[in-house]
């Protein structure tokens, strides 16, 4: 049972400030700063919480285009393409057939096309 008498007082001391050096690092600390200065800090330490708030708010928001507007975005880019590669296709044919009716007419009629110039290029000048 002496332990526990002990123990008991050993916890009294402590909660009484059996320590000075804390209790003495204790009033220095809260000497620092004045009410003052600590509601001053509070509040930008809210205005901060609140700014950064709305910012996530906005964020959310953007983010929600973004995936909204994206999934758009990405269909039309697909139908877009395989316009554009068909439109290549069909100008590739074109080209393809204008050179070959060039041909037959200069093999046919030899000054014909003197004077014109060599359009559409050849399919080895195509990018």
């Amino acid at each position: 049972q002496n332990t526990e008498a002990d123990a008991s007082t050993s916890n009294a001391r402590d909660n009484q400030g059996a320590c000075p050096a804390v209790e003495e690092v204790a009033r220095e600390f809260a000497n620092l700063l004045d009410n003052a200065s600590v509601a001053e800090i509070r509040k930008a330490q809210e205005s901060t919480l609140l700014h950064l708030r709305e910012s996530r708010a906005l964020l959310k928001d953007f983010n929600d285009f973004s995936e909204a507007s994206h999934g758009e975005f990405a269909r039309d880019m697909n139908k877009n393409t395989k316009l554009a590669q068909t439109i290549k296709q069909d100008l590739d044919y074109i080209f393809k057939h204008t050179r070959q009716l060039r041909e037959r007419i200069r093999q046919k009629h030899p000054q014909a096309l003197h004077n014109v110039s060599e359009y559409p290029p050849d399919e080895d000048e195509i990018p």
